[in-house]
């Protein structure tokens, strides 16, 4: 899996492309404990590249959406049909906003 971080203003973008699995999700894991550690409070993780996650990926996305709860966010763009569903399925849209587009989870996010 690639990860790719940009920051715009406050918001700190996670672009992330092949499988989400437990082979890759402690790589994901480290990049967002860095930044939490490092007082980023508003995380949107791209998921449009995504092609695959497992129940380790979807573990490491709410370790830190626990650890930012109460002070900041963790936010969820762009995912594939297929991911989408996963994420519903579990219950990941009752706990973080999904948006289908980056436009949509910006201006929302602002």
């Amino acid at each position: 899996m690639d990860i790719n971080v940009r920051q715009k203003n406050r918001l700190h973008i996670v672009s992330l492309s092949g499988r989400l699995d437990a082979m890759s999700s402690p790589d994901l894991e480290k990049v967002l404990m860095e930044l939490i550690d490092n007082g980023v409070l508003s995380i949107l993780l791209d998921l449009r590249e995504i092609v695959y996650i497992s129940s380790a990926g979807l573990r490491t996305i709410l370790m830190a959406a626990q650890k930012l709860f109460g002070k900041g966010k963790v936010i969820i763009t762009n995912p594939k049909v297929e991911v989408k569903e996963v994420l519903e399925m579990t219950g990941f849209d009752t706990i973080m906003p999904i948006f289908d587009s980056m436009e949509e989870a910006l201006k929302c996010s602002s």
